[in-house]
């Protein structure tokens, strides 16, 4: 099963499956009843079940039309919330929202989510494997049936308006859905399969991550995970589009409401040189010692740039220039390597930490050095079964390290 389901169908079978007839489902929508017949047989062949079992009283849905009408609710509710962000929509009243989500379909959904991800109609266009008038024409209607201008157009460029990305990251998170349908379909026979999209940091992909893969894909060989890694604020929107199915990371003060966070085990903030520096080895270590020598920071307002600044603060000594900053662990861990640098890095405390090898941890304590890895999921995510089962084996792993070390973990 490829791609998505017809819109249309999918909401004359929402109407079906939540009790409505036949007869009132086309009365409704005004269409015949054959027709509304025929959509129901096209819905069940693009996803090759059974979705109503006929009786006398009537359609009932089998457990698949039940999985399918859970997800196809949900993805309504964020496309209807994605129409009320059209000015004056906000308050219309439901009969109105009906009329606008009637007029939508999955190719302005995908072409406008593209268009939000490309930023331009040629990267979009690919993407989607449709040529570029296609792609206008689909941004176009949308824009036509709204009432609203969604794209910056420019002579050689176009993106996204404010309200363009704040009405394509609810159609992902309605896309979304219609992926978990399918996915949970194949789930109710026991076929756990799919992708499990998760965004991390250097600290969690070196321990508890690699753990809870190695777990699952012994357990699920059909599953495959992929991780991404990028700038923190850049993950948490990937995380609220829907885009990633959950983080694996350290955590900012003031997560934003719409995200849950969940405490999964503790890292370290450590000194690292080459092994062979002059200050390795040494059991007494200043802050002047340090100053004298090059360092490699990160970005300002960063945990690490905070305590790199605290360190020195604190024996009154004043930081030192930075030689180069970076979030990049690969050039930090080659400059370390290399000469007489010293960094700051987060060490996970989950089994061996081997990208680290090779380098000296200096015995010099680090303000505040305790760095919680979190899982940071969406308040309105609705994980499908192998979601739950890589978040149960994240808990089971980090609950081994935390019997070992006799620490347990919070939630907040």
């Amino acid at each position: 099963m490829a791609g998505f389901p017809n819109l249309w169908h999918a909401r004359l079978f929402l109407m079906v499956a939540e009790g409505t007839s036949v007869h009132a489902t086309a009365h409704r929508a005004g269409l015949t009843q054959p027709a509304v017949t025929l959509g129901l047989a096209a819905l069940e062949q693009f996803y090759n079940v059974a979705l109503f079992e006929r009786r006398r009283t009537g359609l009932v849905a089998t457990k698949y039309g039940t999985v399918l009408s859970e997800r196809v609710a949900r993805c309504l509710t964020f496309l209807a919330g994605a129409v009320r962000k059209v000015p004056g929509e906000a308050d219309a009243s439901s009969l109105r929202i009906e009329k606008l989500l009637r007029t939508l379909t999955i190719s302005q959904l995908r072409a406008l989510v593209a268009m939000g991800e490309y930023e331009g109609f040629g990267g979009a266009a690919e993407s989607l494997g449709v040529r570029v008038p296609s792609l206008h024409r689909a941004i176009g209607e949308l824009e036509g049936a709204l009432g609203v201008d969604l794209v910056y157009r420019e002579k050689r460029a176009a993106r996204l308006n404010k309200l363009g990305h704040e009405i394509a990251l609810l159609f992902n998170l309605g896309l979304e859905e219609l992926r978990s349908a399918a996915a949970e379909i194949k789930e109710s026979d026991g076929l756990l399969e799919g992708n499990v999209t998760v965004g991390t940091v250097r600290a969690a992909a070196a321990g508890v991550l690699p753990a809870a893969i190695r777990r699952l894909s012994t357990q699920l060989p059909a599953a495959r995970f992929i991780i991404t890694h990028d700038q923190y604020e850049q993950m948490l929107l990937e995380l609220r589009s829907g885009r990633l199915d959950c983080m694996v990371s350290t955590a900012r003060p003031n997560v934003p409401a719409d995200f849950v966070t969940e405490e999964l085990c503790q890292s370290e903030v450590r000194i690292i040189c080459r092994q062979d520096h002059p200050l390795a080895g040494r059991r007494e270590i200043s802050a002047r010692d340090l100053a004298g020598y090059r360092w490699i920071g990160s970005p300002p307002r960063t945990g690490i740039a905070i305590r790199l600044r605290a360190m020195f603060e604190q024996e009154g000594v004043a930081p030192p220039v930075e030689t180069a900053e970076s979030e990049l662990f690969e050039l930090t861990h080659s400059l370390v390597l290399s000469g007489e640098f010293l960094a700051l890095v987060v060490r996970s405390d989950f089994d061996d930490d081997h990208l680290l090898h090779g380098l000296a941890i200096l015995n010099k304590p680090v303000p505040n050095a305790g760095h919680p890895i979190w899982l940071i999921t969406r308040r309105n995510w609705k994980p499908t079964r192998l979601h739950e089962r890589f978040v149960n084996a994240l808990r089971e792993v980090t609950r081994g390290l935390a019997q070992r070390d006799g620490v347990s973990g919070s939630r907040i």
